[in-house]
């Protein structure tokens, strides 16, 4: 059902699974006999300050809540309940933290203890070069293909893929950014890359 109705991610269902399998679990320690029918709107508001009170973070505890509506709406479409218990407990609200971001001088620092001259320092560079221009995580950068760059031999841009919180996009490069992908890029294709 999420994987095919839903279009989750594989993943997805996985930490899904895990949040609910983590719910009968706590359920079942506080002695709840685990009929699906008899589990009302209260249970699930205890769990979720039970959740807080381990010290859940109002993410964790909004992903958990998440997983939770999605299996009791799943229950309801299938009719194997009548209703869905968490349709009454309000969407948690909580603050989001954003990563702490460098400032001018430091992203220019780092650049400045790259060496451009060798090829590690490059490639160090254009590593660089796609967190601080594209925002990529550690992983898009290590999973970054040759068919996202996009050099009509005047430009060079990195074409971002779509997520599943949104769109592609496409992130245009200044000149000399640009002229460092293009020798990496070289670089690597004489080595043998694919």
């Amino acid at each position: 059902h999420f994987r095919i109705l839903k279009g989750l991610r594989e993943s997805s269902v996985a930490a899904y699974s895990a949040d609910i399998r983590a719910f009968f679990a706590w359920s079942a320690g506080n002695g709840e006999a685990g009929d699906l029918g008899a589990i009302g709107r209260q249970d699930i508001e205890r769990y979720l300050e039970w959740c807080y009170y381990q010290g859940n973070q109002g993410a964790a505890r909004a992903r958990k809540f998440v997983a939770l509506r999605n299996f009791f709406r799943y229950l309801v479409y299938t009719g194997a309940i009548p209703a869905d218990p968490t349709a009454e407990v309000p969407r948690l609200q909580y603050q989001r933290e954003f990563m702490q971001t460098l400032n001018q001088d430091e992203v220019l620092r780092m650049f400045a203890a790259c060496d451009i001259a060798t090829p590690k320092g490059l490639r160090d560079a254009v590593i660089l070069i796609m967190g601080a221009f594209t925002g990529f995580r550690v992983s898009g950068i290590w999973t970054f293909n040759v068919e996202q760059i996009s050099d009509d031999g005047k430009d060079v841009d990195l074409v971002v893929p779509k997520t599943k919180r949104g769109a592609g996009r496409i992130v245009y490069l200044w000149k000399a950014p640009g002229m460092l992908i293009r020798q990496v890029l070289a670089m690597r294709i004489q080595a043998g890359a694919r």
